[in-house]
Parts: C-alpha cells; sequence; structure tokens
C-alpha cells in the first residue's frame, strides 16, 4: 500500500505501474520506521543506549540513519538500494563507521564494540542503585483534579450515563441512524424528504454547503458538490436532482429583514466550520439550569424551563469548545447558522414552526446555539470595531434543509432566534472565566 500524489491511501493488486508502486510503499514504510526511530531516540532524558549490530534487517532505520551511503540516500528507492548495500557490508565496517561517528560527535556519544563476554557478565551497562539509594521511580502521592476538562455542546446536553465524558467533540453532524430505520419511505418514491437518514447523510449535506462559494454559486459548481457527495459516501447517482434542488431553495430563499438570500452573500462576509475554545468556570447543572429557567421562553418560542429540567452533566471547569458551521455577515449584522439534515416527516408541513420548535426543544440544540452564541459575541466583542450585541448581532438561523421552499419562505425549514442581550450577558459572566 502506498499513498498517491493527493495523499489517498492505495492497494495494488498487480496493475502495470506495480513496480513503481512497490518502491513508493517502501520508501513510505522506510520513512515511517525513521519517524519511530526519532520517537524512541529523542524520549531519554539523561542517557540513552541503543544497540545495533549486523542483522537480517537490512531495510531497518537504524541502517539507514548510520550506515547508508550518500549514493543510497539519493536514490528514487532508497529502500531497494539499502537492502543491497547493507548485504554487502560487514560487521566489521559497520563499527568503524559508528566509531568514526562517535569521534566526530565532540564526547557527546560513546561508542563500544559488545561481544560474548560483554553479554555473559552483564558488564555492559552501569548498575542500577541499590534499593537504599535514591529510587528512579517515585510512587505518586498527589490528587489528579478530574474536574477540569474540556467540554462541549455534546458533554452539556446528554446524561451522564448517556455519553462518555471524555469523548471528543466533533463538528455537529445531526441525529444518529436508528436501528431498523429504513433509509427511504415506502411511500412517494424519492424526494429530499425520502433521501436516507442518519449521521452519513448529515455529514453529506454539512459538506455540500462548507465547501460553497456563497458569493457565486454557479450552477456547475452545485452539480460537481453534490455528485462528488454521492459518489464519496455511497449514494446512487439518481439523488442528485434532489439534493441540488434542496441545494437551490436554500440559497433563493429570502429571509428577513432586507430580503437576502444566501446565494447573494459578499465575497469574504462568511467562515465555515469556526472552531472555538474560551475558559469554562466551574459550573454544574443545576447552576446552568436556574439560570436558564430565571428567562422563561426565547423569542423563537423555546420553553427554557423545560430545557433546564433536562440537563444532567457532570460539574466541570476547564475548556469549553465546539464548532460553528457557518458565521456570515449582511447588512452590517452577524448570524450563526447550523445547517439540520434531521428528518422531521414527509411534507413541507412537517418542517412548520411548531414542529421545528419540537425538535430543536427534544434535540437540546438551544442550549447549543446559547452556547455557540456566548462564544460568538465574545470572539466578535474582540474583533470588530463597535460591535455592539443590540445592534450589530441578528441571531440564530438553524436550517433544516429538507423542509426548505423557496415558495414557502422562512415559514419552512427555517428556525430562526434572537436571544435577549440580558441572557447572553448573564451566561458570558456563568460560563466564562475572567480574562477569557
Amino acid at each position: 500500500m502506498f499513498h498517491n500524489e493527493q495523499w489517498q491511501l492505495v492497494k495494488d493488486f498487480g496493475s502495470s505501474d506495480i513496480d513503481s508502486h512497490r518502491s513508493l510503499a517502501g520508501k513510505e514504510s522506510l520513512a515511517e520506521s525513521l519517524r519511530l526511530l526519532y520517537v524512541s531516540l529523542t524520549r531519554a532524558k539523561y542517557r540513552c543506549y541503543l544497540f545495533a549490530g549486523k542483522t537480517r534487517a537490512d531495510t531497518s532505520p537504524i541502517n539507514y540513519l548510520l550506515h547508508a551511503s550518500g549514493e543510497t540516500r539519493g536514490r528514487e528507492n532508497p529502500a531497494e538500494s539499502l537492502v543491497a548495500e547493507m548485504k554487502a557490508m560487514t560487521a566489521a565496517t559497520m563499527a568503524g563507521q559508528l566509531q568514526e561517528f562517535a569521534e566526530s560527535s565532540g564526547g557527546t556519544i560513546g561508542f563500544r564494540l559488545m561481544n560474548r563476554s560483554d553479554v555473559a557478565e552483564k558488564s555492559l551497562l552501569p548498575r542500577l542503585p541499590a534499593a537504599s539509594d535514591q529510587p528512579y521511580l517515585r510512587s505518586f502521592s498527589g490528587r489528579v483534579d478530574t474536574g477540569w476538562r474540556v467540554s462541549s455542546f455534546t458533554s452539556f446536553s446528554r446524561h451522564e450515563s448517556g455519553i462518555s465524558q471524555q469523548s471528543a467533540e466533533l463538528p455537529d453532524r445531526d441525529e444518529a441512524r436508528q436501528a431498523g430505520e429504513s433509509p427511504i419511505a415506502a411511500a412517494g418514491g424519492q424526494s429530499i424528504f425520502t433521501f436516507p437518514k442518519g449521521a452519513q447523510a448529515g455529514i453529506f449535506m454539512h459538506g455540500i454547503f462548507e465547501k460553497l462559494d456563497f458569493a457565486e454559486p454557479s450552477e456547475e459548481s452545485i452539480r460537481d458538490l453534490v455528485a462528488q457527495g454521492l459518489e464519496r459516501y455511497n449514494y446512487k447517482p439518481e439523488w442528485e436532482p434532489h439534493i441540488t434542488g434542496m441545494v437551490y431553495n436554500v440559497l433563493r430563499t429570502p429571509l428577513s429583514p432586507t430580503q437576502f438570500t444566501l446565494g447573494t452573500l459578499k465575497k469574504g462576509s462568511w467562515s465555515a466550520e469556526l472552531e472555538f475554545f474560551f475558559p469554562l468556570r466551574f459550573i454544574n447543572s443545576s447552576t446552568l439550569g436556574e439560570l436558564l429557567a430565571r428567562h422563561g421562553f426565547l423569542s423563537g418560542g423555546i420553553d427554557l424551563a423545560r430545557l433546564a429540567l433536562s440537563l444532567q452533566f457532570k460539574p466541570v471547569k476547564g475548556m469549553l469548545m465546539g464548532f460553528m458551521d457557518m458565521v456570515f455577515e449582511e447588512g452590517g449584522c452577524y448570524y450563526l447558522l447550523d445547517w439540520k439534515s434531521n428528518h422531521l416527516g414527509n411534507s413541507l408541513d412537517d418542517y412548520g414552526q411548531s414542529a421545528m420548535t419540537e425538535a430543536m426543544q427534544s434535540n437540546f440544540y438551544p442550549l447549543q446555539y446559547l452556547l455557540y452564541t456566548v462564544a460568538l459575541n465574545r470572539y466578535l466583542s474582540l474583533r470588530v470595531k463597535n460591535y455592539q450585541y443590540a445592534t450589530r448581532f441578528g441571531g440564530v438561523v438553524y436550517v433544516f434543509l429538507r423542509g426548505v421552499s423557496r415558495g414557502h419562505g422562512e415559514s419552512r425549514g427555517f428556525f430562526r432566534d434572537l436571544p435577549s442581550e440580558g441572557l447572553i450577558k448573564a451566561l458570558t459572566d456563568l460560563l466564562i472565566e475572567e480574562g477569557g
């Protein structure tokens, strides 16, 4: 196996180029062995002993590092050349090269030729200290603070028994595939509603919008992105018109307050997959829940008191991290956008405001966008001149991709909210460590 020019892993089972591919594979294998040797040799703190000798492992990284000639190093296939060179080299020659290397080190490297008596008498290495001497390893008697860790929306929104608190946060990819779920609904044939569900569908759809040029979304570029995604995730080409149609609906639906569209954003006015970290104060589910409950309902219809009752996570401090699908600027205001591939039903009416509100509530998405808004507001306040939340933050936009319809405008597929400045300030004070 080897990597091609696009750094894709390739397995050649017998092509016409197998000889050159073997050369590439050997070169890669030698490079990886050298990397591991480097890691091993650089871990010693006071002294490192390296044992080498004439063995059958002609392509060992030690042989390449210490004995390969300049001619071998310059070959297209150094591994193959090294084999021939090492077979012709005697142990005495190798010892002589090592002795010269040690003498040129200015005293930092020593060399000693081992013989059978050294091994038998175990006289090569200095003896370890007796038990009464200072021990090399000491017993750890301290206490590890397990409360400090990197947290995320995922760890805040799942019960303690439902997810490992040490699991890594990844860019959000919507609903997990349910056991026994049919990829295509029995009735209605193919449509954006019957496109396969689950995490892979979310990754596929997110990937399109992550790479899309919103300033110049040409038909050709959209078709190419869709076709590449279908092929990559092993979906049938027949889905292309349904996915392409969904993308057009998203780009061409007018959005308030100025009836702008996502397909006419200015060049450089958006960022995709924006990762953030901020220092997190000590927090537990009850203190966060109490704050949310005090603010009642959000403007988008979310019941924060209901959300607060569902919180159950381990107390934590440390860092909070996350990935924002997209942040964009339009008309002087900044918006936080998240793509959702969730399947809510097989008709546009299943993606109305009440249905989306319930989906948001049941999936803890309001907690997600509140945490992300805190992070984005903090970022903008530090980076944008004269930024003020009340006048420059446009709100959050959650796009349920399967339910967007240009003819229905924002009433289908677009869930929007603008959390109050008071709530965001209170959350900032509760969550962000001073100086963060």
